[in-house]
């Protein structure tokens, strides 16, 4: 994986990685023991090997999150005007 695409953190002893993985891409797998494991795998299949690895699910977008936290304010004030309400 290339450096531009990996950061890593040291906190307390031990390193944290966040990993920039784009679904359209192709990453190939270096396996050490066996040659014959090496492959290109496409970085959606990655995401979801990886994910399953960890436990935790990857960021997707974080820009989408505050996109719909908009959204869910705008509908809050369109609620809140046709009942002649005030937020407060």
């Amino acid at each position: 994986m290339p450096n531009y695409q990996l950061d890593i953190f040291e906190e307390d002893n031990h390193k944290k990685y966040k990993v920039y993985i784009r679904e359209t891409s192709s990453y190939f797998v270096y396996n050490k023991e066996n040659m014959d494991n090496n492959c290109f795998i496409k970085g959606r299949t990655l995401i979801r090997q990886l994910s399953n690895d960890s436990q935790k699910l990857p960021y997707r977008r974080p820009t989408l999150k505050s996109l719909q936290e908009k959204i869910s304010e705008i509908n809050l004030m369109i609620e809140l005007s046709n009942t002649n309400k005030q937020y407060q």
